[in-house]
């Protein structure tokens, strides 16, 4: 792919900035929003899934970045390269590091047992207090300062070596 692609209900400000192989997708019944003056890098994916997933005015997401799902990433915000969004809400003029990971920890079904997340190896990159988890219906209804965890690229790399040794590039 060489150039950027755009899918679904997907509303674009003139003034918005996209590198090359970027993906903007709005799935049935789910619609995206990029506001005025923002900058999207090179091979970024933003997926709207199950609602609206809105992107403030003035916000920056490096190369390489994945948002998905629904939720709003608000307007001067500075999303940093390889970082992962999944249904979570970044405040106004926050800043993300370089391969975090942001959002919801996972989904709870009735029929499954309550999960538990081992911490991170390394220490955490915000100095936050652990987070409380609010789920309703499986997913989380409140902002990313009230229950989002962040883990860096490293701890992810780590945890999928062990979970699945045999996986390509372990």
């Amino acid at each position: 792919m060489n150039q950027s692609q755009v899918s679904g209900d997907v509303t674009i400000d003139p003034s918005v900035a996209i590198a090359t192989d970027v993906l903007l997708i709005a799935d049935p019944g789910s619609r995206l929003v990029i506001g005025a003056g923002v900058s999207i890098g090179t091979r970024s994916i933003i997926h709207a899934h199950h609602g609206t997933l809105a992107i403030g005015e003035g916000a920056t997401l490096a190369s390489e970045v994945l948002v998905v799902g629904k939720g709003r990433i608000g307007s001067r915000a500075n999303i940093g390269p390889k970082t992962t969004i999944f249904n979570g809400n970044v405040e106004p003029g926050q800043i993300i590091p370089a391969g975090s990971l942001v959002g919801e920890q996972g989904r709870q079904t009735a029929s499954s047992p309550q999960a538990t997340v081992a911490p991170p190896e390394e220490p955490a990159r915000f100095n936050e207090p652990a987070p409380s988890n609010s789920i309703v219906s499986g997913y989380s209804t409140t902002s990313l300062a009230q229950t989002s965890v962040v883990f860096g690229r490293d701890h992810i790399e780590r945890m999928l070596k062990k979970l699945l040794p045999h996986r390509p590039g372990s």
